[in-house]
């Protein structure tokens, strides 16, 4: 009898040493932001969503994905981005993630004059200025057009503004796994669409849609920019 309750003992043992170990592998967390308060306002003509949360609140124009859904994919570019952020946590109300990320100098054609860069459904937007610190807007900040010459678009930043909320996982510190955060970048970055309107030297214009794919599922600060191509 004592045998078999030694073994039974061992077996609980072992199964709550896998479940801790299996914890600390976990690829990826439910749940993973911070509770906003989201609002909907349009502002000339635009719409946009406004997610204010315990330490960031970040606006940006939306754009209905749906009608892009039949369209074909041209790579145009790709990005590697020397991208610097950073993140500060707290216990009991989650935790920012910012980070600039350089773009690229996507369009290369000399008859064009500018460009104009905005950045739809998602948490993130053009600026000239790098987003590495909260301090800059006081974390609070708005996603509009920007406009640059030919040559001034590498001088641009694809600003992005995430908030987690806190886990009980003391051995994360608090935090939620590397791999949710870099999937959630990720995923942001491929949900958006980005509208290019192309302003030409004899005075034309167009505009073109891109979206873009990361080289993998957590792999966010590189990968391709396609453009959209209406069948």
């Amino acid at each position: 009898m004592k045998v078999r309750n030694l073994r039974l003992i061992a077996l609980v043992i072992l199964s709550v040493i896998f479940t801790v170990l299996g914890g600390c592998g976990e690829q990826e967390d439910t749940g993973i932001f911070a509770k906003v308060k989201k609002t909907e306002y349009e502002e000339d003509g635009i719409k946009y969503i406004r997610e204010e949360g315990s330490r960031v609140t970040i606006a940006y124009p939306v754009i209905d994905a749906g009608q892009f859904e039949e369209y074909e994919e041209e790579q145009i570019a790709s990005y590697s981005s020397l991208a610097r952020g950073s993140a500060d946590s707290a216990r009991d109300y989650g935790y920012y993630y910012i980070h600039g990320m350089d773009w690229t100098q996507v369009y290369t054609d000399a008859a064009i004059d500018r460009i104009e860069y905005t950045f739809y459904n998602g948490r993130a937007y053009f600026s000239d200025q790098c987003l590495d610190d909260i301090s800059v807007s006081n974390g609070n900040y708005t996603g509009r057009a920007v406009s640059v010459s030919l040559s001034e678009q590498s001088d641009l930043y694809l600003n992005i503004a995430l908030e987690f909320k806190s886990t009980d996982k003391e051995y994360q510190s608090y935090m939620q796994t590397s791999f949710s955060e870099k999937k959630a970048m990720s995923e942001l970055l491929e949900n958006g669409i980005i509208e290019a309107k192309l302003y030409y030297k004899d005075g034309t214009q167009s505009k073109e849609y891109l979206k873009i794919k990361t080289s993998s599922e957590t792999t966010w600060w590189s990968g391709s920019i396609y453009r959209l191509i209406e069948k």
